[in-house]
């Protein structure tokens, strides 16, 4: 609907169809390119976590979040800007903010993952919670 929109004659008092279009025309990019980083991401982040997990012998839980974690946010970040706001905005400094905003959230949730492994481990016992760990 909003797509139909922009090519539909404005009223000409106080438009500014330009302004519209050029703001909502980009759904369709904008969408397409966070479908991407995010199936991208989330498939890196899982393939690194399970290959940290084997690489570290299910122990070192604090590395094995952080790291796919970060890399995943990364890549994230990387692939969305640039799909969606190529030759558009400075996609440099974007992702350089969104990155580090997303980085800082991550080491602010390690201890909330220990803290969530402890009350589930606790809760429904350690051998039935054994792929977390």
């Amino acid at each position: 609907m909003v797509q139909g929109s922009i090519y539909i004659p404005a009223a000409e008092v106080g438009t500014h169809q330009q302004a519209y279009a050029k703001v909502l025309g980009n759904g369709p990019r904008i969408l397409v390119a966070r479908f991407v980083a995010f199936l991208t991401s989330q498939l890196w982040d899982v393939i690194v976590y399970a290959k940290l997990k084997q690489l570290c012998g299910g122990g070192f839980l604090w590395l094995r979040n952080n790291v796919s974690t970060f890399t995943s946010q990364l890549l994230n970040s990387s692939l969305f800007i640039t799909l969606a706001f190529y030759k558009s905005a400075p996609i440099g400094e974007m992702i350089l903010g969104s990155v580090f905003l997303k980085w800082v959230i991550a080491v602010i949730d390690t201890p909330l993952v220990y803290g969530g492994m402890h009350i589930v481990t606790r809760t429904i016992g350690k051998d039935s919670f054994l792929c977390l760990q």
